[in-house]
This record gives C-alpha cells, structure tokens and sequence, in this order.
C-alpha cells in the first residue's frame, strides 16, 4: 500500500486506488491507476449531477401537479402519480 499525493507516481505504480469519500462516508476501491480512477470519478460525478437535476426536476414536477380527488367520500390527497405514467 502506498499514500501518495503525486499524481505521476501513483499512475506509474499502483494497480488499484482506494479511495475514502468524505461527503459519501465511504470507502471504494478501483482497478487501475490514479488516471483510470480519476476518468472514473468524473464520469461518476457527472452522472450523479444529471440524476440530481432530474430528481429536482421530479420533485418540481410532483408538486405543480398535487392533486386531490374523493373517493367514496373520503378526500384523499396524492403527492404524484406520475411514476404511475397516467399523466405525463
């Protein structure tokens, strides 16, 4: 195992990369050098932002479409249903 914050070293010699996240609490591990894992990341964080966006979008969404309707004289609120795909 080796610690190192040199970029060129760490592509020369490592196989795997671990790497300790503090914003996710965890611990991953990677096949490859600094540079595979550093392509990997991005590509990583890219994809969280766009999964982050559409679940804001969602939640936008969901809320402009709050509906309310009575059945057998109970009113019953639903927060979406567009998961159901009935409204798009």
């Amino acid at each position: 195992m080796v610690v190192s914050h040199d970029r060129v070293f760490l592509d020369a010699v490592a196989t795997d990369v671990l790497h300790l996240s503090g914003a996710a609490r965890r611990l991953t591990q990677s096949h490859g050098n600094y540079g595979t894992w550093s392509t990997r990341r991005e590509h990583q964080q890219k994809t969280f932002e766009r999964a982050s966006a559409l679940r804001a979008e969602e939640v936008r969404r969901c809320s402009i479409h709050r509906l309310s309707f009575t059945y057998k004289q109970n009113e019953v609120g639903i927060d979406c249903i567009l998961d159901f795909g009935l409204f798009t």
